[in-house]
């Protein structure tokens, strides 16, 4: 289904009834980090759905994964749905000269390339998810624990993508600054629905160390984007900032999902939390 042919209002109340529901797939997300083009597979009347993020290169559509959003792929609100993928997959249109998609992890299938994502139940108290730490991170939170830090969740998301260009921008060079446009225009829609959340940490002179956004809904919170300072990095203060929000939400229904990582020293210093490793597969790679 074309774009301007899509239901706004029922997508989005397809997603909140999905069992694999994800943020990424609200109607309202994906305008944004899509710029209002994407087409769609929808099925019975939205009972599941399938987006399709659509770009051209020499005029020429291809689907790709757009981003600021992990996994996408089918959302389903019956899992019977799920048998119809290979079907959906081989039905995207071919006018699309090349697809390029990440699936969720309920999408799982040996048949795709896999990546990698990182959870963490938060079912457990806190002094049981603690437990599980491992020591370099039992030995940073001690570290900090010594200092006057505090964490804070009352700055805008402007002042906190000003912060992620400052100490990320340089480093990561495929964000653009049309990407960092979306990201804030993200980070503001989020905020104002409820599905998010900015975490930093501060010293005692009020200089922010370390920043989190974290997305928050269908009971995942989702480490979306993070940056640490010069010298958050050298005191360890994004251990603290992850540990302040697994402690306020340990013995809850929520999953922390770390969003990656497939290089081996980021995937590490994740499952030192205690993650597991969850696969997702892509689409057309």
């Amino acid at each position: 289904m074309k774009h301007n042919d899509i239901n706004k209002d029922e997508w989005d109340a397809c997603i909140d009834l999905c069992i694999n529901a994800l943020p990424y797939a609200y109607a309202w997300y994906l305008d944004i980090v899509a710029d209002d083009t994407w087409d769609a597979i929808i099925i019975d009347d939205y009972k599941a759905v399938f987006p399709l993020p659509v770009k051209k290169k020499f005029l020429l559509p291809f689907v790709y994964q757009p981003f600021f959003t992990q996994q996408l792929g089918l959302f389903v609100t019956d899992k019977k749905y799920y048998d119809l993928l290979p079907d959906i997959i081989n039905g995207i249109p071919k006018k699309f000269v090349k697809i390029y998609l990440h699936g969720n992890t309920a999408n799982a299938g040996e048949n795709n390339a896999q990546r990698i994502t990182h959870h963490l139940s938060l079912q457990n108290t806190y002094e049981t998810i603690f437990h599980n730490y491992g020591s370099a991170v039992k030995k940073n939170l001690k570290a900090t624990g010594s200092k006057n830090y505090t964490a804070v969740t009352n700055i805008s998301g402007k002042i906190f993508v000003q912060f992620v260009k400052e100490h990320v921008g340089d480093k990561v060079d495929v964000l653009k600054e049309k990407d960092f446009q979306r990201l804030e225009k993200l980070i503001t829609v989020c905020l104002t629905k409820d599905k998010g959340f900015i975490r930093v940490v501060m010293d005692a002179e009020k200089n922010i160390l370390s920043a989190v956004f974290m997305l928050q809904a269908h009971g995942y919170l989702i480490y979306l984007i993070a940056a640490s300072s010069g010298a958050g990095r050298k005191n360890q203060t994004m251990t603290f900032l992850i540990d302040q929000i697994i402690r306020d939400f340990a013995d809850s229904q929520y999953t922390f999902d770390f969003e990656g990582s497939m290089i081996p020293g980021i995937a590490h210093f994740y499952k030192t939390f205690g993650a597991v490793e969850m696969k997702f597969p892509v689409f057309g790679a």
